[in-house]
């Protein structure tokens, strides 16, 4: 009888616990559901009608699109509408969501992924997002978002440790200044604030963020001075946007040791980076007002891929062994091409157009260029080089891209261009160039893209090849061109 007792007794318990148990899932179930609800409520245009037509009651949230959810306890753990549609900076406004932010959204207690990025989204950033103890993502850029980032975001985290590791909020029109708060966030990987109207100095705090791999704080009008410590506790950072501010003051000497990626065009620095190791691999530093010489030791950097200057070129550019991307466009270069760039092996970019280059290239540096077989873009617009186009171009088997425009070159189009078997565009317009355009280009198969207008160009214009395709756009004002009436030409 006794056992009989102690076995009832047992079942009743644990038939209570089931019952609590059930009731604490239900009570769960119906927070999240509310907390969904009232997002939907808040959106007030759905173009393709995704959340009007799937986010309904007659089924379960765990059906519902872009909601995910834990199978154990049916708790949300991800929201992730990013643009109902596919995204673009210029996608069309009838593929996104309009509407705000419920303050209700903090109630998913389990969720660690929010992703709203590239809607229409307006009014503030709720408070309580940043109360959710699981939030690992949060991802609220590209949208209208607006108000400021206040101090009480990050000042009372769950636990005085929060588990956040990506926080966009970039391209939204927050404004006001980076609270020193934002230091809490200590396991942050990603912080991108970019494109919004932030102002005020960038908060020491941020640099003892030691988990930091990529900080984005560019075209906002942040102004002051980076510590010249900076970088030192800053071990894992890889990459860093900080242009179009009003930064001034030195760049600290430290920012090679760690990072991939500097950008740092439309600020005011007063001395040029000094290379402290070779690991820097992207360096941008155009229209910074700098003072001062580039160093010799930026030849160190031997890892350097992607090098934007609006200085002249020291010659250490040469031990830049590995660069593959080189812009120095809309400087005040002059005479020649520099012969630093010829030694550039693997150099697949060439950009130095908008400048003052006059001189054609000198024949005894046409071996030396044959070293730049991996070019696959060469931009010399808008200089003075005068001159015939070298036939040494001939070699750059691929060769994509060719722009000589809006130059002084005389003389014929070299018949070895038709060699370019890759060339896709070519663009050798306002120029003086004379006599029949050569037939060997008929033989570029993958030219899509091609302007001789404005030269002194006369003969018959070739049918074949990719001519088949050209229109007189392509052939505009020359001296004596004839052939089909598609050109606008006499026959």
């Amino acid at each position: 009888m006794l056992i009989m007792k102690r076995f009832y007794m047992a079942v009743s318990l644990v038939a209570v616990l089931l019952v609590q148990l059930c009731l604490a899932t239900t009570s769960s179930n119906f927070t999240n559901l509310s907390a969904l609800l009232a997002f939907k409520f808040e959106i007030k245009s759905d173009p393709n009608n995704v959340l009007g037509s799937n986010w309904t009651e007659t089924q379960s949230f765990c059906n519902w699109v872009r909601v995910s959810y834990s199978h154990k306890r049916q708790r949300v753990t991800a929201l992730s509408l990013k643009s109902m549609g596919h995204f673009s900076l210029f996608q069309r406004e009838y593929n996104k969501l309009h509407g705000s932010i419920p303050n209700k959204i903090g109630t998913l207690k389990n969720l660690k992924i929010l992703d709203l990025e590239a809607n229409n989204l307006n009014g503030t950033i709720p408070n309580s997002i940043f109360k959710i103890s699981s939030l690992r993502e949060l991802e609220l850029g590209f949208n209208s978002l607006s108000g400021t980032l206040s101090s009480s975001f990050f000042l009372h985290l769950p636990n005085n440790n929060s588990k956040l590791l990506h926080l966009g909020l970039e391209y939204n029109k927050l404004h006001g200044s980076i609270p020193d708060e934002i230091g809490n966030l200590k396991n942050l990987m990603v912080l991108d604030l970019e494109a919004n109207n932030l102002n005020g100095t960038i908060p020491s705090s941020i640099f003892n963020i030691t988990s930091l791999q990529v900080l984005e704080l560019g075209f906002n009008s942040l102004s002051g001075t980076l510590p010249s410590s900076f970088g030192l506790p800053l071990p894992n950072l890889r990459e860093l946007y900080q242009n179009e501010n009003q930064l001034s003051g030195r760049i600290p000497s430290n920012l090679s040791n760690f990072m991939q990626i500097f950008g740092n065009f439309g600020n005011k620095w007063q001395s040029f980076l000094q290379p402290a190791s070779s690991s820097l691999q992207v360096f941008v530093v155009q229209s910074c007002n700098i003072k001062g010489p580039i160093p010799k030791g930026i030849g160190a950097l031997r890892n350097l891929n992607y090098l934007a200057l609006s200085e002249t070129i020291p010659s250490a550019i040469k031990g830049m062994k590995s660069l593959q991307r080189l812009y120095l466009d809309g400087n005040q270069l002059e005479q020649s091409i520099p012969r630093e760039i010829y030694l550039l092996a693997n150099l697949g970019e060439m950009a130095l157009q908008n400048n003052n280059l006059s001189r054609p290239i000198p024949r005894n540096l046409h071996a030396n260029m044959r070293a730049l077989k991996m070019l696959q873009s060469i931009y010399l617009s808008w200089n003075k080089i005068s001159g015939k186009i070298p036939s040494i171009l001939r070699d750059f088997q691929i060769l994509i891209v060719l722009n000589l425009s809006w130059n002084s070159l005389s003389r014929a189009i070299p018949e070895q261009l038709g060699n370019l078997i890759a060339l896709d565009s070519m663009e050798l317009s306002h120029n003086n160039l004379s006599r029949e355009i050569p037939k060997s280009l008929v033989a570029l198969s993958h030219l899509h893209y091609l302007n001789l207008s404005f030269n002194k160009l006369f003969g018959e214009i070739p049918r074949q090849g990719p001519f088949a395709n050209f229109t007189a756009t392509s052939f505009f004002e020359n001296e004596a061109l004839c052939g089909q009436p598609i050109f606008q030409v006499p026959p």
